[in-house]
């Protein structure tokens, strides 16, 4: 058996989400198109991806990852990572689909995408006017080429008490607040979780021709996220910032979470605003030793991305 880690990077605008609708053709999806472009390939197994991530409708990737087991048809021999990076891309682009493959690993046999990912860490872009702006004149000051890449807000915001806000998230809490009860009841999820989160001013693509717009990022990272958790918390801080409510009520919310309704009064920010950045994994884990698979216990806790990936192949 043959494991390999495939890296991907797309625009989520066009499909229903990342996970596979199994029975449901008329659905996109980025995990049925890899699929398919997987088949392309040849294998003499069955194709069956797992993803780390699980993205949402119209939510984008800069850096997404699943892990697939490919068997040659012919016995002895075994694909090589670069030659299928070049056919699923090849596949992929036939195909106008917009997702790219940017890195093949192979990976131990018992390597798993999900249960392995050390963290993840997600981007969300807001366009921040310098004043107030009409919603039309909004979509129209953002140039075409940023069209669903960002979340537009239609009034100055005041950055220090959102970067207040994402500040007061920092840390370890039960977040229940920011998801919602339903997904917590169905998946007996644990709502505990640390997260950090850094926020700067970024950059726009054609800028200059993005008048009165500043875009800034909200990078936030965690081993995993609540269903919609990220959404949520960028919206409270856009609410917190436009005086919608205070600081110390973002603050309770942290504290004493509901845990028998969602929080009516969060509106989650739009997909299309969101970016999963990167998934990090133990570098140790990711290297395949065709003799001996077994590991040393004590692993230390480094965190490799695509980019360290493809640095030291």
């Amino acid at each position: 058996m043959g494991r390999f880690l495939i890296y991907v990077a797309y625009i989520g605008t066009n499909y229903s989400g990342f996970q596979k609708q199994v029975g449901i053709k008329t659905v996109k999806t980025i995990q049925g198109q890899l699929d398919v472009a997987l088949k392309f390939l040849n294998p003499a197994n069955e194709i069956r991806t797992l993803a780390s991530s699980r993205t949402d409708t119209g939510v984008h990737a800069l850096e997404n990852t699943l892990h697939v087991d490919l068997i040659h048809k012919k016995p002895g021999i075994e694909y090589n990572p670069e030659d299928i990076k070049i056919k699923l891309n090849y596949w992929l682009r036939k195909h106008e689909e917009t997702i790219v493959v940017t890195n093949v690993l192979r990976v131990p046999d018992d390597f798993h995408s999900r249960m392995h990912a050390v963290s993840r860490t997600y981007l969300y872009r807001l366009a921040i006017p310098w004043k107030m702006i009409e919603h039309q004149q909004g979509y129209a000051a953002m140039n075409f080429f940023e069209s669903k890449r960002a979340q537009i807000i239609f009034k100055p915001v005041n950055i220090e008490k959102l970067m207040a806000c994402a500040e007061l998230m920092v840390g370890t809490y039960d977040y229940t607040s920011f998801t919602t009860i339903k997904s917590l009841q169905e998946k007996n999820k644990d709502p505990i979780r640390t997260v950090s989160i850094d926020v700067k001013l970024g950059t726009s693509f054609l800028r200059y021709h993005n008048p009165g717009l500043e875009v800034w990022e909200i990078h936030v990272t965690s081993k995993s996220f609540l269903y919609r958790q990220i959404r949520r918390m960028v919206g409270a801080m856009i609410q917190a910032s436009l005086d919608y409510f205070t600081l110390d009520y973002v603050k309770q919310m942290l504290l004493d979470p509901d845990l028998k309704s969602t929080n009516t009064k969060i509106l989650p920010s739009p997909p299309h605003g969101l970016y999963l950045k990167n998934v990090c994994y133990n570098p140790e884990g990711l290297i395949y030793d065709p003799v001996s698979q077994l590991t040393e216990e004590g692993q230390t806790s480094n965190c490799v991305t695509n980019t360290d990936a493809q640095n030291d192949t």
